[in-house]
């Protein structure tokens, strides 16, 4: 199964565009390997991808960084509400 996945994400703060973009689709709920299947790379690699993240933002875990990307504005992509 091959995805083609088209992300806005914005270009601005401390994380690099491959970054924001696991970190966008990290916060649509896709684990470390579905997240490498869309942007065809392996899962380690988006795990130290996500390790990156987290120390940039400070934060303890995905779902903080995915918490504070969403206010602070630096994911514009559609993100999965669960009300």
């Amino acid at each position: 199964m091959s995805a083609v996945i088209s992300l806005d994400v914005a270009d601005v703060g401390p994380l690099t565009h491959r970054e924001l973009e696991v970190l966008t689709l990290a916060a649509n709920g896709l684990s470390n390997l579905e997240i490498g299947a869309a942007l065809q790379i392996s899962s380690r690699t988006v795990g130290t991808h996500i390790e990156h993240i987290l120390d940039k933002l400070g934060a303890p875990n995905r779902a903080a960084a995915a918490a504070r990307a969403i206010t602070e504005g630096l994911i514009l992509g559609r993100v999965k509400r669960f009300d």
